[in-house]
């Protein structure tokens, strides 16, 4: 099935300035879960990017989860949730979140609309195995950027393993998830 004429598909990094052809061009720019290319927990010159691409009056969406709000459910009450808790915590000593979504509410953007939400039951486990791949990548990044010894790699490789098992016997990760939509101004009238 091909998509409507007027939507087009494209592949961008968002790390960097938009091509040319991008500027202003767009009625709406969704995107999430950027936590992972966000550096130094900064999403100042993403957002700065992602303006950039937007229409006059156009709509920014940013969607994430977000890390510093976690809650443990335990389909079991005798399900362990201790290894998810350490990882959890080793995690934030690395990534400790960016606000993104309140960094929309405090920028240049107007009517800016904000909501939060923990998932509903239905979905635990499929964001727990999305949490866990997303955990998996945090760690791999931490070792590519050489931010931890061999040793803390092995301890979170190690963490991580034991919290999936701990998810495999009912418990999950309940993780907040945040979307932010607000609007560039338009240009003034100068007639």
């Amino acid at each position: 099935m091909a998509s409507p004429p007027n939507i087009r598909f494209r592949l961008y990094d968002v790390r960097e300035e938009p091509h040319e052809d991008m500027l202003e061009k767009y009625d709406i720019v969704h995107v999430r879960h950027l936590n992972l290319v966000i550096k130094n927990n900064d999403p100042t010159t993403v957002l700065d990017h992602l303006l950039k691409m937007l229409k006059p009056g156009g709509y920014l969406q940013w969607g994430e989860f977000d890390p510093g709000k976690i809650q443990e459910v335990k389909a079991n009450p005798d399900c362990s949730v201790a290894e998810m808790r350490g990882l959890q915590k080793r995690i934030r000593d690395f990534f400790p979140g960016h606000a993104a979504s309140q960094k929309i509410q405090r920028g240049s953007l107007h009517n800016v609309c904000y909501e939060a939400r923990w998932t509903h039951e239905s979905r635990l486990r499929t964001v727990m195995d999305v949490g866990l791949l997303v955990v998996e990548e945090m760690v791999d990044r931490i070792a590519s950027e050489k931010k931890a010894t061999v040793e803390e790699i092995e301890e979170l490789r190690g963490r991580l393993a034991k919290a999936a098992d701990e998810s495999r016997k009912g418990a999950a990760w309940d993780l907040e998830s945040i979307v932010a939509v607000g609007q560039k101004p338009a240009r003034p009238n100068t007639e």
